[in-house]
């Protein structure tokens, strides 16, 4: 992406209200050779991120060159409605209900797991067990919040900060992926802490592509399809890292 596009875009943001998800206008479709798509990312992806693994192989496949644009999840997503980025990394099924300009690549290409993190082991059976303990939820975690509807919360603005108040005994259990809760006990060397079982929630993630490229949704599915059947897809997301 060329740094004029990329500064267009960024003050587009900054002006539209995070409240408007569609565009003025459809957005035309583009039917001419693409060589290179520019995709919305809501993390700093790392090598071995599930979902950039099995994009990047499966657009090599198509002669297509991927550049992951990082931006705040909600405007990532109003940008890729609006058509000012081609798609949406990974994200949990159904969004095309609110954001009607995106697809979803029916090929499930991540899998998120939600674990409590915590000082000491905790017996649970059922995520309503743990309702009796402080706990602390980043903030934008909306998965997360949402498995804990109506009950009191601590919110945090980094993950390094809500696992850092468990240490210090300020929560009783922090709410997080459990490849992040892995990615900051191994960083950091907080032995202490213990990841709780069984896993509250699993989540799949998808790709979407703005409908201006909906030329490309078969072939890519397709493509796709064979990295989940030979095994390739599963092996990214256990080698997957925040």
């Amino acid at each position: 992406m060329t740094h004029w596009r990329l500064l267009l875009i960024l003050l587009w943001l900054v002006i539209i209200p995070t409240s408007y998800s569609q565009p003025h206008h459809p957005v035309p479709p583009q039917t001419s050779k693409i060589s290179k798509l520019s995709i919305a990312n809501v993390v700093a992806h790392t090598p071995e991120n599930c979902a950039v693994v099995s994009l990047t192989k499966a657009y090599q496949a198509l002669g297509i060159e991927l550049e992951f644009i990082v931006l705040p999840s909600k405007r990532s997503i109003i940008a890729s409605n609006n058509g000012l980025l081609d798609g949406e990394t990974a994200r949990i099924a159904g969004i095309e209900k609110k954001y009607p300009n995106l697809i979803p690549i029916p090929v499930a290409i991540c899998r998120m797991e939600t674990v409590a993190v915590s000082k000491q082991t905790i017996k649970f059976k059922q995520i309503e067990d743990l309702t009796q303990y402080k706990m602390g939820i980043k903030n934008g975690a909306l998965l997360h919040q949402k498995l804990f509807k109506g009950v009191e919360y601590k919110p945090f603005v980094y993950n390094k900060q809500l696992i850092n108040a468990v240490r210090k005994k300020q929560i009783d259990l922090a709410i997080m992926t459990k490849s992040k809760a892995e990615s900051l006990i191994n960083q950091y060397g907080y032995s202490q802490l213990t990841i709780q079982q069984p896993v509250l929630a699993t989540t799949y993630l998808y790709h979407y592509l703005n409908k201006k490229h909906q030329h490309l949704v078969q072939k890519l599915t397709s493509e796709l399809k064979k990295l989940e059947a030979s095994g390739f897809i599963e092996q990214a997301m256990r080698n997957h890292q925040d």
